[in-house]
């Protein structure tokens, strides 16, 4: 089945639940239900016996005495029976309740053996083998129970007569409930959704009463194993692979299944054995939902609610329904557009539908979307829901002011509408350049879709930044980013592109006006070296000065600066020797000194000297002895 039908069951079903557990009276003892807002924590409830029972009441404070006036009452707790029973109770006739307990694990949620006079209420039991079980247990009713979730069976009667199985909903199980080698029970008013196998199956179970029951989403509705004498009437099945099923190994025969509602099954009903689809007294049939598209020429018996042709199994099948129902018997909203499932590309959506119900000609409306409130339209079969945003809805249409519960009127749809973003005026500045390169990016963008979208801008393949744009939204974009690698790079935006060229640098160092002064002489000799130093490149470069090959100063020039160069040397070894800066040189010679000492001329002059002096000196002292 599809999933789309599993939640639409689901939601229905959720619906009905809402109603179903508001009050039961149980023989004499009349009370409301109460909702534990706390639950006494406890592992496991075994009696077994009266006398066992009225000394665990008495140390537990249940109360009551187990009359029928006055029922022992078991309530409250939460009990998880681990690999035994939550609740054992064997071989008592007494009077007793067992109601607002929530069970969560254990081999049987409630375990009744020969056990009569029991009331089993408004519990919930879940995640066991089995939950309520029923064995040569007689006269208990089972009632507003939460049966789910469970490894085998919600409710079985096993080897037990006269029970009474209402209002209860059993989902997620094997089967709902299981009747076994029982008979005389009355199955009434239950719900029973998406269990494994069946709703409701019978092996080897006569003279029951069936009424009343809903059952969605199984292999089998109702099934019947070896089972006869049983009155199957005002069951709705629904959207099961097969709605109510004769089991193939063991014939069932002489059962009635009048009053029905076969809606939307893939196979309505298969039938072995000799079992009647009306009732003659009656002159009742079943709902066919089928019908019209099998028999498109029938017509209306006049004054009646039949068709006037007959509703045929299958041959294979073999039953004759000869009072088929022009309506059902369960007020049935059919949701004609838009089809279920449906994946819708506008804001807006038209629901319309048709309310079928046969103790009722006009139908009044309520209608819900995604569990809100219920807005009351009167008579109207259209709605109009506006605005949707993306997302997943369920739509809800009900039948109002009837005794009965409608069936069906869930639409699950999908919103998906497409944003569509456009991308003005995208530049990336520079969109060439050397490492390291700042670019500027700028675009428009602006969604005209109907719904929201992202658009991203990747850089280097990487997402760099997301804008979310919601219908009818222009933004400006402006993003800085520098690219520190030289490569080609891909600057997207959207579905857009813009490939910059990051560049490797060099160098492009010029050197005017070099010079070397003076360029030869004698050692030792001063030179003034001078040179004017521009780096037009787009990196950063050196320039060294180097002295007969070495390296005598280095210089770094940022690209499109410049230098003046103005270095003084002494060269004290004579020879050839080479100033050169980067790729340009000079050579200068130094010379030794080779100019002759004036000897000659020196003695001569020092005798000179010395001859004057002396003759001062002499002179200087004859003059003073005269004196």
């Amino acid at each position: 089945m599809k999933w789309r039908t599993t939640i639409s069951i689901l939601i229905f079903f959720t619906i009905l639940t809402s109603t179903i557990f508001i009050s039961i009276s149980v023989a004499n003892h009349d009370e409301s239900f109460t909702e534990m807002s706390e639950y006494v924590h406890g592992g496991t409830i075994h009696i077994d016996g009266n006398e066992d029972f009225a000394k665990q009441a008495e140390a537990q404070g249940w109360p009551g005495d187990g009359t029928e006036e006055e029922p022992y009452i078991i309530e409250g707790y939460l009990l998880d029976g681990g690999e035994d029973e939550a609740i054992l109770i064997e071989d008592v006739d007494v009077h007793f309740i067992i109601m607002d307990n929530k069970i969560e694990g254990g081999q049987y949620g409630i375990h009744l053996i020969q056990t009569s006079n029991g009331f089993i209420k408004n519990n919930t039991v879940s995640g066991v083998e089995m939950g309520i079980f029923l064995h040569a247990s007689d006269e208990n009713y089972v009632e507003g129970n939460i049966v789910t979730s469970n490894e085998e069976y919600g409710i079985r009667p096993s080897g037990s007569f006269n029970n009474t199985i209402k209002n209860n909903l059993l989902t997620k199980n094997s089967i709902g409930v299981a009747l076994i080698n029982s008979e005389d029970h009355i199955i009434t008013g239950n719900i029973a959704f998406d269990n494994e196998h069946s709703g409701i199956n019978f092996h080897i179970g006569n003279n029951n009463y069936v009424n009343g029951n809903k059952l969605s989403g199984h292999e089998r509705g109702i099934e019947l194993f070896g089972s006869n004498n049983n009155f199957i009437r005002n069951n709705t099945m629904f959207h099961n692979e097969i709605g109510f099923n004769i089991e193939t190994l063991a014939i069932s025969s002489e059962n009635t299944i009048f009053d029905n509602n076969f809606i939307e099954n893939e196979k309505q009903a298969v039938n072995r054995g000799d079992n009647s689809f009306y009732s003659e007294t009656e002159s009742i049939g079943n709902y066919w939902s089928d019908y019209e598209d099998r028999y498109p020429d029938a017509e209306k018996v006049a004054d009646g609610d039949i068709w006037d042709t007959p509703y045929e199994g299958e041959i294979a099948h073999g039953f004759i329904d000869w009072y088929p129902q022009i309506e059902p018997g369960v007020p049935y909203i059919n949701i004609q557009k838009p089809e279920d499932g449906a994946v819708i590309e506008e804001p807006d959506v038209s629901i319309s539908w048709s309310g079928e119900y046969r103790y009722k000609d006009v139908l009044e409306y309520e209608v819900r979307l995604n569990d809100e409130e219920w807005v009351y339209i009167g008579e109207d079969t259209e709605y109009e829901l506006t605005g949707l945003t993306n997302g997943d809805y369920t739509f809800e249409v009900r039948a109002v002011g009837l005794d009965a519960e409608s069936i069906q009127g869930t639409l699950d749809f999908v919103i998906k509408m497409e944003p569509n973003i456009q991308v003005k005026d995208f530049s990336v500045e520079p969109d060439e350049g050397v490492a390291p390169l700042e670019v500027d990016i700028s675009a428009e963008v602006e969604n005209i879709g109907q719904a929201s979208g992202d658009i991203t801008l990747h850089i280097e393949g990487q997402e760099h930044n997301t804008w979310k744009l919601e219908p009818d939204e222009l933004i400006t974009i402006e993003e800085t980013y520098e690219f520190k690698v030289p490569e080609n790079y891909t600057v997207e935006l959207g579905e857009q592109s813009i490939t910059v060229d990051v560049l490797k640098g060099e160098p492009d160092i010029q050197i005017t006006d070099f010079s070397v002064d003076p360029i030869e002489g004698v050692a030792p000799l001063d030179v003034e070296i001078s040179a004017e130093i521009e780096n037009v490149g787009n990196a950063k470069g050196e320039t060294i000065l180097e002295l007969d090959g070495k390296e005598y100063k280095t210089w770094t020039i940022e690209p499109g600066t410049s230098i003046f160069l103005d270095e003084s040397i002494t060269f004290n070894e004579t020879g050839e020797h080479t100033i050169r800066l980067n790729d340009e040189n000079i050579t200068i010679k130094v010379e030794e000194d080779t100019t002759d000492f004036p000897f000659i001329p020196v003695v001569i002059g020092v005798v000179l000297i010395a001859v004057v002096g002396i003759s001062i000196y002499y002179w200087s002292k004859k003059r003073y002895d005269i004196l």
